[in-house]
């Protein structure tokens, strides 16, 4: 389906009355979507492209602060389960270790 054969269709279209005219444009318009497929126009694509950036950002911020916060409660209880461990010892042995 190149330029030539769809030139072809849209001249047949035009010169025959304007009721198949148009169905032949609503043809080639089908065919075309068909074609291409279903797509983004550009100025569609800014908006939406800064949309998923502003929202990817978003995102990657409330992840880090949350795995901050995890990192930070996970070393706390490492520190306290050793100063349990070590106070929990009898003298003379460390904690932990068999």
């Amino acid at each position: 389906m190149g330029p030539i054969v769809l030139g072809g269709a849209l001249q047949t279209a035009l010169r025959s009355d304007n009721v198949r005219a148009a169905q032949g444009m609503r043809d080639l318009a089908s065919l075309r979507g068909f074609l291409t497929g279903p797509a983004i126009t550009p100025a569609d694509g800014c908006a939406l492209g800064a949309a998923v950036l502003l929202s990817l950002f978003t995102c990657i911020r409330c992840w880090v602060s949350s795995a901050s916060a995890a990192a930070w409660l996970l070393f706390g209880l490492a520190i306290l389960n050793e100063v349990h461990d070590q106070g929990a010892a009898a003298p003379g042995e460390r904690g932990g270790v068999a």
